[in-house]
């Protein structure tokens, strides 16, 4: 149903129609794999209704299988009436008899044993199956596009053949339930002389095929003929005790229609029900496809656009009045202890050695990420609300602009238990007294007092400014 729902919402939307609230719905699972969004995103879109409608071709999928198991158990009691009305002056051939009854049985499952080998076999040759179905359906359902969807989302998912197998072993085992039920009724009504006879075949051929055939239905307890009842049964003896031997013959026609005929077919039924409900269970759109595919980008966008977050009169109206020097809070940063070490858009490798940006005195107890994009920023936050990190030093590239991600995100660490110190690196030698206000007003702007500031000009020494 899941893939269904998709191929309904994909059918509707390539005519032109888009759904309110859909790139919202999309803006909202652009956190899930491509597959699964684009599951979810047809759940969300459609509506109560819509989705009861799409139940209508599998409950009529139903209303026709019971049909056709209804009257091939039928067509299997007629059979087996044809069978036995060749039957001349009440003396049946009992191997005669089964190899007629099972026979074809056999041969079908034989053919059914081979072409599972081949699991793209199948898949070609369910057209007249699914245009039968298209039919009756169309016949009882109003909802053209419920059908519609429901065939595509069948004929596309590669396990037609575990589908048409099921139908094959259903209507089978009807077929061979009505043949057992018919021949039970006829031998509980009728009199019948099982015999067999041969030109070319020795007697012994016939006793080992008896006894082969008597060997599982003997495991229950039945009742069934011996080496002598075969041989007393060929056409042209006289048995001792004719009705006895009738009994015998019955169980083992009974029982071999049951268990070589009904067994296997139920057996192979139920494995191809598990298969096809484990194949369609695991089944998701195809997103090569251009529609899915297009969906897919749409939901994995490289980049996301989230509007603007901060208000611009947070940063842009407010003036403030700073302190010339803060080479105090260089010297504070060396007598810390609990540190961990941040970066924010840090250039060069991460974690630095601290001797390459003058904090050898500096011991952080970690290392954390270099927030560099979206997820290292997210990483960043989690690991600062570690409890044993009493201090975070973020370190920052002084010449970079302090927009409002970086206010917002210096804002966030600021609230976390530990304290957060901001740790400017200058590799120029020049002042830029505008840059450096710039830096302590984001600062103010994210809460974030002055004296926990400091700047670091690696180019000139140690000194701060």
């Amino acid at each position: 149903m899941r893939l269904i729902q998709c191929e309904y919402l994909r059918l509707e939307e390539e005519t032109g129609v888009i759904r309110a609230g859909s790139k919202e719905i999309e803006r909202q699972l652009q956190q899930l794999p491509a597959e699964q969004a684009i599951v979810e995103r047809a759940n969300r879109l459609l509506s109560i209704t819509e989705k009861n409608s799409l139940q209508a071709p599998s409950r009529h999928y139903r209303q026709l299988s019971i049909a056709l198991l209804g009257f091939f158990g039928i067509l299997g009691g007629l059979a087996t009436v044809e069978v036995f009305s060749g039957v001349e002056q009440a003396s049946a051939n009992f191997f005669w008899i089964l190899l007629a009854l099972l026979g074809v049985n056999a041969i079908s499952m034989f053919i059914w044993l081979l072409l599972i080998g081949w699991p793209n076999s199948a898949d070609q040759n369910d057209s007249w199956l699914m245009s039968i179905q298209a039919w009756l359906s169309r016949k009882s359902s109003q909802d053209t596009s419920a059908l519609r969807a429901w065939q595509q989302a069948i004929s596309t998912t590669g396990g037609q053949q575990w589908h048409l197998s099921v139908i094959s072993h259903g209507l089978w085992l009807a077929f061979l339930s009505g043949t057992l039920v018919m021949a039970w009724l006829l031998l509980s009504m009728r009199q019948f002389d099982f015999v067999w006879e041969t030109t070319i075949l020795s007697g012994d051929a016939f006793v080992s095929i008896s006894q082969w055939l008597a060997t599982l239905p003997s495991l229950l307890g039945i009742q069934l003929p011996t080496a002598s009842h075969v041989m007393v049964s060929r056409v042209g003896e006289s048995p001792q005790d004719p009705d006895e031997l009738r009994i015998l013959w019955s169980n083992l026609l009974l029982s071999s229609l049951a268990i070589y005929g009904l067994l296997p077919r139920a057996v192979a039924l139920l494995f191809a029900i598990f298969a096809r409900r484990h194949h369609w269970n695991n089944v998701l759109p195809d997103v090569s496809t251009p529609y899915y595919y297009q969906l897919k980008m749409r939901l994995s966008p490289d980049t996301v656009a989230e509007g603007i977050v901060d208000d611009d009169a947070e940063t842009c109206h407010q003036t403030h009045n700073f302190s010339a020097s803060n080479t105090a809070t260089i010297a504070k940063l060396q007598q810390l202890d609990d540190v961990c070490l941040a970066g924010l858009e840090y250039d060069g490798e991460w974690p630095p050695a601290l001797s390459a940006i003058g904090l050898d005195d500096l011991a952080p107890i970690m290392f954390s990420v270099n927030a560099i994009d979206r997820s290292s920023r997210e990483q960043l936050l989690s690991e600062a609300g570690n409890n044993s990190i009493r201090n975070i030093v973020l370190i920052a590239r002084f010449e970079a602009a302090p927009d409002r991600g970086i206010i917002r995100l210096i804002r966030q660490l600021n609230s976390k238990p530990a304290t957060l110190w901001l740790l400017l690196i200058q590799h120029r030698s020049q002042q830029t007294s505008q840059q450096w206000h710039d830096w302590l007003s984001a600062a103010t702007d994210a809460q974030l007092p002055q004296q926990q500031v400091g700047r670091l000009n690696i180019g000139i020494g140690n000194d701060g400014a």
